[in-house]
């Protein structure tokens, strides 16, 4: 993406999205949580797959619609992991729960999500979730 001027970039673009794009179909579940069912997993996992999004818009390279919807979709299960205090929950191979909060003002950032929003500001800012 960086290298465009390289005679095989195109190529090489096409083979990676494509190999990332099977990756995140294979590690994310439809209901948008990463396959380890481990939250600090998930959030790392979750933040690959946002640097290729952005990536992808520095470079102007075009997106399947599909790889964003189900990188939005592991931002929804963020959202439905936050605790009161906006840690995420102990389970899995995760220990004590950090903040998720920085996680979901970039979900809303990246998808205008007034409801990631909502949760990250404790209700001071956007809209309550659907649940």
């Amino acid at each position: 993406m960086y290298f465009p001027e390289f005679r095989d970039a195109p190529s090489w673009r096409q083979t990676g999205f494509e190999r990332l794009s099977r990756q995140l179909d294979l590690q994310v579940y439809p209901d948008g949580s990463q396959y380890e069912l481990a939250p600090s997993y998930h959030l790392m996992c979750l933040h690959h797959f946002v640097d290729i999004l952005l990536l992808a818009q520095a470079t102007g390279f075009p997106l399947d619609e599909a790889f964003a919807k189900q990188v939005e979709s592991m931002y929804d299960y963020v959202l439905t992991l936050a605790m009161p205090d906006r840690a995420y929950p102990a389970f899995g191979d995760s220990g004590p729960g950090g903040k998720i909060t920085q996680t979901l003002l970039q979900g809303d950032s990246h998808f205008n999500r007034p409801d990631m929003r909502y949760a990250a500001t404790y209700g001071k800012e956007g809209d309550p979730p659907a649940f």
